[in-house]
This record gives C-alpha cells, structure tokens and sequence, in this order.
C-alpha cells in the first residue's frame, strides 16, 4: 500500500516493491497523492511497470554533503564554521557509507558516539548543516531517500546556557601567547571579538568596504540573522584595524582561514594553559562588558545583532564588582 505523509506543506506518496523498487512525488492535496499512489500500485499489479533500478546504488553519504558543501553552504552567512564541521565529517567512517546501505543504527551509533566527544549543544549545532544536506538533496536534488537520516534524533538537553567570562589574569597569558605567534591575524581577531562582540564568522568573512575608519564603525551586511547592522568602533578597535591595514594587501581584512583559526586559538589557549574557553566565550564577555558600561538592552542588541531580549540575556553575565 502507498505512504502517505505531510511534509513541508505538501503530500509526499511513495510506493515500494520488493525487488522492484520504489517511486515517489510530491502533490498540493492529499486527495491528488493518493490517487496517484493508487494508479502505480495498479500498474505494478498488471506488470506494466519495469523494475526500477536503485538510483542511490553507487551514492555515498559523502557525497550528498560534498555537493551541499559546494552549492549550498557558500551562500550562507555561517559558510566558514558550516564548512568547518561538515569537513570534519568528511573524514569519519560513516560519510564513505553507501546511501543504499546506510541504516537508522549507523547514525545512531555516531551520535552516541560524537556525544562522548562533545557536548549535547555542540552536537545539535553540527547536526543541523547535515539535516539541512539530506532535506536538500530530498526536496531539490531529486535523490530518493525513504527519510532523512539525521532528522528526528533524540538527544539530551542542552542544558543551562554558559557563562563563561574571561578571568583574572587570564587575558594577559592568552594575549601574550597569541604575541608570540607568527601570524598577527589571530591576536588581532581576538581583540576585536572582545572590543565589538562579533561572531567569529563575522570578523572572518569581513572586507575592507565594510570597515569606515574614519568615521570609526564597521558595516556587517550579512550576519547570522541574515540582517545588515552597523556598529561603532571603540579606540581600541580602530587602531587594531589600522595596524591590520598595513599588512593587509587584499580586499579582505584578515586572510586567515577558519581552520587555520581554529588551529591558532586552539594551540593559544593551550599554550596559556586556560581550561573550558571558547572563542564564542568571547562574545559573552564582549556583551557583558557593554551592560558594565552602561548601555540599555536595545542599544547592545543594536551592536550585538541580537533581535530577541531573552537570547541577548543568555550571553549577558555581568561582573556584580564592577556595576560597584
């Protein structure tokens, strides 16, 4: 008998056989699917409908979120960390899976198994680029999947928001490691996240066009939000852009890449010997530091990005001492 369902507002019908194969459309109406549904069940009754070869036969898993990886992510405002995870499961045993293979026990055994490396938020975050691949491929790629295989997984509660802020001494270890460095680009970074709360997705993807110095703020066209805001810039945030100027020789302000970032925050913050920093820490710490200023609610959001009170308090967490 044909499956029926609703999906995205409209009435998926698929019809499968064994040894046969398996078709599907899309309707507006239920009553448009099941007829449909009706009149293939009755040819393959009658034989008149060949068998259908299994068209995801030679498909892998990594292939579907190699495609997304090139069509797809290039187009989003969060490009370079989505880039980031979705390459990072590229090398795991289950993006080399046959899609014709691949069974609801192979993803469940990678989520227990990526939840013992990271944390429930941080799984359910680098799942939705992967959810989104499959529901792509589904609904505009045309490849035939019976569902999406990273849609519907239980996971634990993410629990309480973190509130993570910089220590004391803290700053002046990782801010005289990142000195050390080579490569001037990620100290800058971080001083910028700390001076205007950018994402790090933001600061990374950042052009010069963008950036009015002499005015002193920064236009972000394209933020997670997907709206345009523009934000003042501290002194301090101006002269780090000005020092940046001078070794900058492209139409992007920092050349490094999000791997090549995480790489360097990672070896900075171990090298300070700093346990349970994040670089998004940092955007905690930005916002808090703007309440300490004393600005309103709208004002950092205005500066933030945030368009929801109840978000923007989750990354607020302001030092009591220092409204004293």
């Amino acid at each position: 008998m044909a499956s029926v369902r609703k999906r995205n507002g409209k009435w998926q019908v698929q019809v499968r056989r064994k040894g046969v194969g398996a078709w599907s459309r899309t309707f507006h109406t239920r009553k448009d699917a099941i007829a449909w549904g009706r009149t293939v069940e009755i040819e393959l009754d009658r034989g008149e409908v060949r068998p259908r070869k299994n068209t995801n036969s030679d498909l892998l898993v990594g292939d579907i979120i190699r495609k997304y990886i090139s069509e797809i992510v290039p187009k989003k405002a969060s490009s370079g960390s989505e880039q980031y995870v979705l390459r990072r499961f590229l090398e795991h045993p289950l993006a080399r899976k046959r899609l014709c293979d691949l069974t609801r026990v192979d993803v469940l055994a990678y989520r227990d198994e990526r939840l013992t490396q990271v944390k429930p938020s941080t799984f359910r975050r680098q799942l939705g680029p992967m959810r989104h691949a499959f529901e792509i491929a589904q609904n505009e790629w045309g490849i035939e999947l019976e569902s999406n295989p990273f849609a519907g997984l239980r996971l634990p509660p993410s629990g309480p928001g973190r509130d993570r802020r910089l220590r004391e001494g803290e700053w002046d270890r990782l801010s005289k490691t990142l000195r050390s460095s080579e490569n001037p680009e990620p100290l800058a970074i971080v001083e910028l996240a700390l001076e205007t709360a950018l994402r790090r997705s933001e600061l990374l993807s950042a052009c010069w066009r963008h950036v009015d110095l002499d005015r002193g703020y920064w236009t972000v066209p394209d933020s997670k939000t997907g709206k345009a805001r523009t934000i003042p810039l501290t002194q301090k945030a101006q002269n780090v852009l000005k020092d940046q100027q001078s070794r900058s020789h492209g139409s992007q302000v920092f050349t490094i890449t999000t791997e090549g970032f995480a790489s360097a925050w990672k070896r900075a913050v171990g090298k300070a010997e700093i346990q349970g920093l994040t670089f998004h820490d940092l955007r905690h710490e930005a916002v808090s530091r703007l309440f300490e200023k004393g600005l309103g609610p709208a004002q950092v959001a205005s500066i933030s990005g945030h368009h929801d009170t109840r978000m923007l308090a989750r990354y607020t967490h302001i030092e009591v001492r220092n409204l004293v």
